[in-house]
């Protein structure tokens, strides 16, 4: 029988950087969409919210209206997004909604009602529809301020920041 003794204090190989998927070039298309079509002047990436929300990019416009985008791969991915609870019970971040993707994955008259559409082409992104405002319910805009608040102090978790938000 043979032992294998491992070091306790021996760090462990540093990981080789993973090729970038479709949904990574999508991500970093909506966060440059975002800051320049979309005028925002904030944008965040892949975060967090306290809810457990995690919009793949989501932009602050100088007025301070919201834009949060959900990038799309597959029909499933779709799918699936639609049955999250903050989807069902309309308590999603942000005033203005979009789904990126690429062309002909989805239809305008498949989206949520004021959802907009983003396509990506090689060069440009079309806007195949525009998204209408939607208020934010109360439990979306204090999800979206905790974030907010959360990237201005990263040293901070977002669970600390929500049981201090509610007394």
């Amino acid at each position: 029988m043979a032992i294998i003794k491992r070091e306790r204090d021996c760090p462990d190989p540093p990981k080789p950087p993973h090729e970038p998927t479709l949904h990574d070039e999508l991500v970093a298309r909506a966060a440059r969409w975002l800051l320049g079509t979309g005028r925002c002047r904030l944008v965040l990436t892949e975060k967090v919210g306290p809810a457990g929300e995690r919009p793949n990019a989501t932009g602050w416009c100088a007025s301070g209206k919201s834009i949060l985008i959900e990038c799309k791969t597959s029909r499933a991915d779709y799918q699936a997004d639609q049955k999250k609870i903050w989807r069902r019970a309309n308590i999603t971040m942000a005033e203005f909604r979009y789904y990126m993707t690429m062309p002909g994955l989805l239809e305008p008259l498949d989206l949520p009602s004021g959802w907009g559409l983003l396509e990506v082409l090689p060069k440009i992104v079309r806007v195949s529809k525009v998204a209408i405002y939607m208020p934010m319910s109360l439990y979306a805009r204090n999800a979206e301020r905790m974030m907010l608040i959360s990237e201005a102090r990263p040293d901070t978790p977002y669970q600390a920041q929500w049981r201090a938000a509610d007394g």
